[in-house]
């Protein structure tokens, strides 16, 4: 009869008991291109965000716009920290680029009308 081992955190995650292999399967070729469009995905989303952030503040602000300049400077890896950690958490990297290109045009958008 085989020990039991206790589940941590009361789920099993750590250990099964079912498995005896406790790696996990060698990555296929498609995780390697799933990995190559996170990547993409977090760089030019995080981009896009930061640059249409960039355009909303500048438009409805009212400060110079050097100040501006300024706070963006210092808010701009916000929208990257954040794209990158959803491009690696979410389900599909599509999710991710929908919402942060989506969310960059509206900020563009937005700081186009004034």
């Amino acid at each position: 009869m085989q020990p039991r081992i206790p589940p941590v955190f009361g789920r099993g995650i750590f250990f099964s008991n079912d498995s005896v292999n406790a790696f996990p399967p060698s990555p296929s070729r498609r995780d390697g291109h799933d990995l190559a469009l996170r990547i993409l995905v977090a760089a030019s989303g995080g981009y896009a965000l930061c640059w249409g952030l960039f355009v909303f503040l500048c438009a409805w602000l009212p400060y110079e716009k050097v100040t501006v300049w300024y706070l963006t400077g210092q808010l701009a890896p916000l929208p990257f920290v954040l794209v990158l950690l959803a491009a690696f958490a979410a389900g599909s990297a599509g999710r991710v680029a929908a919402w942060s290109f989506g969310l960059a045009g509206l900020l563009a958008g937005l700081g186009s009308l004034e």
